[in-house]
């Protein structure tokens, strides 16, 4: 189920890869390209995963100036069903919590999360390559 979608995002990335210049260097670099060139697809996978995923952790983006006041001073301008829904998906998920003011506790992207994202892009280059 989630492997189909996480597929999805790994052909749209590779179709963008004509582009990127890092992919085009390491495509006609002599020695260890193709391992490169392996790393860069993973770690563009897991983001874009991680993105979709777990969304909540770049809430803090669109934040207005009012918005960012609250949270520094450790207030979450989420709606409260907002924050209990994505509380509850981070538990089940095992991933650490957010804090009080809506913000990752553990680093940006959060660790615990983007670990569990790399994993998923892992599994799925491994059957795809």
């Amino acid at each position: 189920m989630y492997k189909d979608r996480i597929i999805k995002l790994y052909r749209k990335i590779k179709q963008y890869e004509q582009f990127d210049p890092e992919v085009i260097y390491a495509k006609y670099k002599p020695l260890a390209s193709s391992q490169e060139l392996r790393k860069k697809r993973l770690y563009k996978l897991a983001r874009a995963i991680h993105a979709e995923d777990f969304g909540e952790e770049y809430d803090f983006m669109y934040d207005s100036v009012f918005d960012k006041v609250d949270r520094d001073n450790g207030i979450s301008p989420m709606n409260q069903e907002y924050i209990n829904k994505y509380t509850k998906k981070r538990k089940r998920l095992g991933v650490k919590p957010l804090s009080e003011s809506g913000m990752t506790t553990d680093g940006l992207p959060g660790k615990s999360s983007f670990n569990r994202t790399l994993t998923q892009a892992k599994e799925v280059l491994s059957i795809l390559e």
